[in-house]
């Protein structure tokens, strides 16, 4: 069952806040925008740009999956429901060919599972 993983044996796993929702796109909204427009942006894991769950008009949110963050049940993939815990931000530092750079800064999570 996609809500069974909250369960965990560990109180770790409990720490943060919550977060729910539809995933939108398997890579965070702010970072395709800057990709888009010529940025490389070093990200060392995944990211998502979720809607809100319980919010028919609730403003995208994105954040940060680190590699060394494993789903409970399921992975990421477009369209599939998560539910977690997020912790700290993770600051992801994108740089232009022009020499600019730009950094932009995700909640972090640190325990999800997905719908299958």
């Amino acid at each position: 069952m996609f809500l069974s993983f909250l369960e965990a044996s560990t109180a770790s796993a409990f720490l943060g806040n919550p977060f729910g929702g539809r995933i939108l796109h398997s890579k965070a909204n702010e970072i395709s925008v800057l990709e888009a427009t010529g940025f490389t942006c070093l990200v060392m894991g995944e990211t998502i740009t979720i809607k809100p769950m319980g919010s028919p008009f609730g403003t995208p949110t994105s954040y940060y999956i680190p590699f060394s963050t494993r789903p409970k049940t399921g992975g990421v993939g477009m369209g599939k429901l998560i539910l977690g815990k997020y912790t700290m931000k993770t600051p992801i530092t994108c740089t232009h060919p022009t020499s600019a750079t730009t950094t932009v800064t995700l909640d972090t999570i640190n325990y999800y599972g997905t719908s299958r």
